[in-house]
């Protein structure tokens, strides 16, 4: 009887053991199932991401660029603006030149006249006799 009790005994753990490794098995198969629908999800998943920042990607591109075309228009229409500038200036430097080269000629006119005038009376002297307060 202990011998049967004990071949009972090694059967039943026999059988628990059995059964603990096959849970054991499907616990893993299950845990490799899960780690490979993980894996499934995250390829997913970054794909989406790596969709999401090209897209972002080729949204700051296009930022980038159309501010890049508005520094260059900035740049072209100042150095239109300065081109501009200096060229009203240029004029108004050529007026201011011609005014002043205009005085200058009216200046010169006039003293030419004046020097005509001393040169008229210039041998004309006026004799005086002296005063008797000159003695």
């Amino acid at each position: 009887e202990v011998v049967q009790t004990r071949g009972q005994q090694q059967v039943a753990y026999n059988q628990e053991i059995a059964s603990f490794v096959r849970g054991s098995r499907q616990s893993v198969a299950l845990s490799q199932e899960k780690a490979k629908q993980r894996a499934q999800m995250s390829a997913v998943e970054l794909k989406q991401i790596s969709e999401k920042n090209q897209v972002r990607a080729r949204e700051i591109r296009e930022v980038v660029k159309k501010d890049k075309n508005r520094k260059k228009e900035k740049v072209l229409s100042t150095r239109d603006g300065a081109r501009m500038a200096a060229a009203k200036m240029k004029q108004k430097n050529d007026r201011m030149g011609a005014e002043e080269r205009q005085r200058t000629a009216q200046e010169e006119a006039h003293i030419q006249q004046f020097s005509q005038q001393v040169t008229q009376y210039k041998h004309c002297l006026l004799y005086t006799s002296p005063s008797p307060r000159d003695s």
